[in-house]
């Protein structure tokens, strides 16, 4: 049995009550060994994440002057109303997601940040931090039907000058490495560091 085969089954069995299944690769060269595994498994998706840090300046000034701070109930309808939509309906789904957010606030500090464009959230991020000095921009959003409008750049945007504000030493994010928002977080002044391996399962059917 590989490798791939061996952590799969260990998967299926831990978390056998979630919707989907999920191992993480943080160490890059295992990363890119336990794909070529993955990759073979019925069910089994590989994906890799780009680790991107904030240490540049943006291409070019950035109005966020629509973003502002909110509650996560605040919020949570929005986010829940996207989740939804993007996960085909799957409300089991979307309920382990919004989870995530209130547990993370209950571990460390979480800021969230919506524009909001004529009374309506449009785009949103989250902003977690702990006593380290590091903060991460997570969940980063926009409604389809109001994307391509620089909603996503100046929601970041704003998150990063609070997190600064704040006094983090180190701002980072996640952006799939084959999808477009990657580019967009460069042109913001993030470089890339690093590279983690998420393998995303389905559970058997049947």
């Amino acid at each position: 049995i590989s490798e791939a085969e061996r952590i799969a089954g260990e998967a299926e069995k831990l978390q056998s009550r979630l919707a989907f299944r999920r191992v993480i690769a943080y160490d890059e060269e295992i990363g890119a060994r336990l794909a070529l595994g993955f990759e073979r498994l019925e069910r089994w998706q590989a994906e890799r994440v780009v680790l991107m840090a904030q240490h540049g300046r943006p291409d070019r000034v950035v109005d966020a002057g629509f973003v502002r701070e909110v509650a996560i109930d605040e919020l949570e309808p929005v986010r829940k109303s996207h989740l939804l939509d993007r996960s085909g309906g799957d409300e089991e789904l979307v309920r382990q997601e919004l989870v995530v957010p209130r547990r993370l606030a209950a571990a460390g500090e979480m800021r969230f940040f919506a524009a909001v464009v004529e009374g309506e959230i449009r785009s949103f991020c989250e902003l977690y931090s702990d006593d380290s000095g590091v903060a991460v921009v997570r969940s980063v959003a926009t409604l389809k039907t109001h994307r391509r409008a620089g909603l996503a750049r100046a929601t970041v945007s704003h998150a990063v000058r609070r997190s600064q504000a704040l006094g983090h030493d180190l701002t980072f994010l996640r952006a799939v490495h084959d999808d477009w928002p990657k580019n967009l977080y460069g042109e913001l002044g993030f470089d890339a560091i690093g590279m983690i391996y998420r393998f995303a399962g389905l559970p058997p059917t049947g």
